[in-house]
Parts: structure tokens; sequence; C-alpha cells
């Protein structure tokens, strides 16, 4: 994976994140002020969330596609 693939949660141009993913990137950014206090709850938040996971396929901005890796 690298800095421009995008996987997971997310939008592509021209839509607008909706108000119900914004509400999970605040909840995920709130968790990770202090992960080694919070890490107990990232942890269940990855493990129960499939959003946030990377399964296997990227879209990689840099070429405009999809990629397995």
């Amino acid at each position: 994976m690298l800095p421009w693939d995008v996987w997971g949660l997310g939008w592509e141009p021209p839509e607008q994140p909706t108000s119900e993913m914004l509400a999970a990137f605040d909840a995920i950014a709130a968790l990770t002020v202090d992960p080694d206090h919070r890490l107990d709850d990232l942890l269940d938040r990855y493990a129960s969330d499939p959003s946030f996971r990377m399964d296997g396929t990227v879209f990689s901005v840099a070429l405009g596609e999809q990629q397995r890796v």
C-alpha cells in the first residue's frame, strides 16, 4: 500500500462525504488522539468495522485503477 492508495470508507470526486462518514472519521480520530490509552478501543473498532480494514484491493490514485495487493 502506498500513500496514494485508497481503500475502505471513502468517496470519489465529485462526491462529498456523508454526515455518517464524517462522524465515523471523527470517532476514529478521537481514538487516535491518545492511542496508548485507547488501544483496546482502537482494536475493538478495527475488529468490528470492516470499513476501516484493507481487504486486499486498493484504488491506486496514481494509476487510476483498482489493484490487488
